[in-house]
């Protein structure tokens, strides 16, 4: 018999109900400002 998996978080591998949990969500679109933030500023990524 095939077993259930439990969901978990692509990223971090903690138990969600979301691929993505909020706390990972959260950290990747911080760095993405930081970055884009950088960019509009004109200095290196």
């Amino acid at each position: 018999m095939a077993e259930k998996k439990k969901p978990v978080c692509m990223l971090c591998g903690r138990p969600s109900l979301k691929s993505i949990c909020d706390a990972c969500a959260q950290r990747v679109q911080s760095e993405q400002l930081g970055k884009k933030a950088q960019r509009e500023k004109g200095g290196k990524e």
